[in-house]
């Protein structure tokens, strides 16, 4: 199992909206977590198929909201394209 992680982007490929971000940091009941609460989350684009993943070496601490300012900062995103 897995949680949804209530965050979306244009696809960094084909500028196509990207939701349904998944991450296995949190208790994996399939709730909504927000970014700052997990270390590493992912999905694919819908459109382009292209794989998105935000990850940080260091754990969440399960930051409580409201959003902490900067936690966009601790994250490198990496996109696969399809091939």
């Amino acid at each position: 199992m897995y949680d949804y992680v209530d965050f979306e982007m244009d696809c960094p490929t084909c500028s196509a909206k990207v939701k349904g971000f998944r991450s296995k940091d949190g208790p994996c009941y399939m709730e909504k977590l927000k970014p700052w609460e997990v270390s590493r989350f992912y999905t694919n684009c819908g459109a382009c198929g292209s794989w998105i993943e935000f990850s940080r070496g260091c754990s969440p601490d399960h930051y409580s909201p409201p959003e902490p300012v900067g936690w966009r900062d601790e994250f490198k995103m990496s996109v696969e394209k399809k091939s």
